[in-house]
């Protein structure tokens, strides 16, 4: 039997100020049973930056949750985001890829996903713009 995963690795910066109180937040998210709030993946503090990493639970969506909860109790601008992998404990044609997620919090926290297959297919296809 084949175990997929996803793996992600990526700093955050709240701002210094925000440090101890993003770290408040992290707590409480992953330990809620709200299930629409919690949160499961792996956070460090190193510094004024936050280490978010995947901790076996391929909870991206945790992530997007976590740091769109962040800028808005921050009123953080600009964007932000982050790359992820999809692999796999054995070959599989559909198991290799990954993609990329960016929030930006100036327009509302909108978060834009790409997966690598969107932008195979549209290459394969002859439309590099679409991708």
């Amino acid at each position: 039997m084949a175990d997929y995963f996803t793996n992600f690795s990526v700093m955050f910066s709240p701002g210094s100020a925000n440090v101890a109180q993003a770290m408040a937040i992290y707590n409480e998210m992953s330990t809620s049973d709200d299930e629409d709030r919690h949160i499961s993946f792996g956070l460090d503090q190193q510094g004024d930056d936050l280490w978010i990493y995947d901790d076996g639970s391929d909870d991206m969506n945790g992530v997007i949750k976590f740091v769109t909860a962040c800028a808005k109790e921050f009123a953080l601008k600009g964007r932000w985001g982050f790359e992820y992998a999809n692999t796999c404990s054995k070959p599989r044609t559909d198991a290799f890829g990954g993609g990329v997620a960016v929030i930006n919090f100036d327009a509302d926290c909108k978060v834009d996903e790409i997966h690598t297959s969107t932008i195979l297919s549209c290459w394969l296809e002859g439309n590099e713009a679409g991708a």
